[in-house]
């Protein structure tokens, strides 16, 4: 439990965390706001999300761990917006690990939006 957390490439995680600041500022989601300081927290390291525990880089094994299961406990408690906060920590960090295909923002590939027309609104 003292080796570094197998985590997903730093580009693809980036990309989620660029992704998550957009749908944030849109949204103001708390699962959305969750998701993103996980993904900082995985890459910055400091201050758990939902533990306060200082976390180091690399992040290892134990303070991953240790806040995967706050963040499920908290996930089903009374008070929903925390609920929906620690549901996005949750996501986040499941999804760094490989324990999930879906990211918490869902990504197009880069072909895919470069080839997507532009979206026109009829307006007659």
């Amino acid at each position: 439990m003292t080796r570094p957390a197998r985590v997903r490439e730093p580009q693809i995680v980036a990309e989620q965390i660029a992704a998550l600041r957009v749908e944030c500022e849109r949204t103001a989601s708390r699962f959305h706001v969750g998701a993103l300081d996980a993904l900082r927290w995985l890459t910055e390291g400091g201050p758990g999300p939902l533990t306060g525990h200082l976390a180091e880089k690399p992040l290892m094994v134990r303070s991953l761990v240790r806040e995967l299961a706050v963040a499920e406990g908290k996930s089903y408690g009374r008070n929903r917006a925390k609920g929906r906060y620690a549901q996005g920590v949750l996501h986040a960090l499941m999804w760094a690990q490989y324990a999930t295909t879906a990211p918490p923002v869902p990504l197009q590939p880069p072909a895919a939006r470069a080839a997507r027309p532009p979206h026109y609104r009829h307006t007659g």
